[in-house]
């Protein structure tokens, strides 16, 4: 992911987490193939991996307005993904 896209999911992040509900899509469709390529990098078995990087969708996006604006979004979404991983 280059400098261009890690700054446009930043700002759907920022919509999402001001309750912009249409920000929602752009941050699905930005963080599902990164969080969805790590998870499958990280565990042996594919549907696990599919499984991982959807509870961390979820919680990332369940909890947005937890999220440091001042820090990287793809970064927090990859650590809960890490962790996840780490847990399942």
């Amino acid at each position: 992911m280059d400098r261009a896209q890690r700054q446009h999911v930043h700002l759907a992040m920022i919509r999402l987490a001001d309750g912009d509900r249409a920000a929602f899509e752009s941050v699905f469709q930005a963080l599902w193939p990164v969080l969805s390529t790590f998870a499958a990098r990280a565990m042996s078995d594919r549907a696990d991996a599919d499984d991982v990087a959807q509870t961390a969708l979820l919680k990332l996006l369940s909890r947005v307005d937890e999220w440091d604006r001042e820090r990287d979004a793809v970064t927090w979404a990859l650590g809960i993904a890490a962790y996840e991983c780490k847990t399942a």
